[in-house]
């Protein structure tokens, strides 16, 4: 069977930095993911795996600080893609690439990254989600950090009602599935979420919500909003001080960090 987001990720590949990262609103999920980021790092130099990266957004920021990065993904062309705009900043000696499925990173040992990431909800993608969590785990050396960004199911929820797709609202109710780019995507509440990092042995360190704000609209009315420099300051400064209020962190992608035990 064909994996439909290697399908469908290597049909955009070309052109997924300037739709996901140079729009406006790109830039302010940019700003405030890297924000969250940040507060997690290791000391420089140390290795970083950056599992489902695409074109390698956040991997060149981090080698740009001196971090040593490995970037996986599923599909071939994000990291032909990710490899050149690497190639362009001089990056390419500390950012190795490869295909890598993140529910089975067998190329691996066990214990050998000091930071995991898995951004953009990567983890919702999976089938089987519990297996991509309990393998980031496995591939963290024990007392580092796992950072993990995955689909919410309130923020969908407000999504599909905002747009009239009740049965929608219906499937995500039953199954906490909705379909994105043509595949299924898992939405996740936060006690799942958590539940699954205990059985995968995280201990949960950090949990936070990102696009709370207007994750609900799509992405041309976000877009418009946030066109005007003076309301994108205020849509940021309110994601960065309110991401972690806990009557607001379930409505919006749902952040957590995890520490390998």
């Amino acid at each position: 069977m064909k994996n439909k987001p290697a399908l469908f990720y290597n049909r955009v590949a070309w052109a997924y930095e300037d739709t996901r990262f140079k729009t406006n609103y790109g830039k302010l999920y940019a700003e405030i993911t890297w924000s969250n980021i940040k507060r997690f790092l290791p000391k420089k130099g140390s290795l970083v795996l950056d599992a489902g990266g695409g074109t390698g957004f956040f991997a060149r920021k981090l080698a740009r600080l001196g971090y040593r990065v490995v970037l996986t993904d599923i599909a071939k062309n994000m990291l032909e893609t990710a490899e050149k705009l690497a190639k362009k900043e001089g990056l390419q000696s500390k950012i190795e690439f490869k295909l890598s499925d993140i529910a089975n990173m067998k190329e691996f040992k066990d214990n050998t990254f000091d930071f995991v990431i898995s951004n953009k909800n990567v983890v919702s993608y999976c089938p089987k989600p519990e297996k991509a969590i309990k393998e980031l785990r496995r591939v963290a050396k024990k007392g580092a950090h796992v950072y993990i960004d995955v689909c919410g199911f309130f923020r969908e929820l407000n999504f599909l009602i905002t747009k009239r797709d009740f049965k929608g609202v219906e499937r995500l109710i039953k199954t906490h599935l909705i379909d994105l780019n043509g595949f299924d995507q898992y939405c996740f509440t936060i006690e799942e979420l958590e539940d699954l990092f205990r059985k995968s042995g995280l201990k949960v360190v950090d949990v936070s919500s990102r696009s709370f704000v207007l994750g609900w609209l799509d992405d041309k009315d976000r877009e418009e909003i946030v066109s005007n420099p003076r309301v994108y300051r205020i849509i940021r400064d309110l994601e960065l001080k309110f991401s972690r209020n806990p009557y607001l962190m379930g409505t919006g992608s749902i952040r957590m960090v995890g520490k390998k035990k």
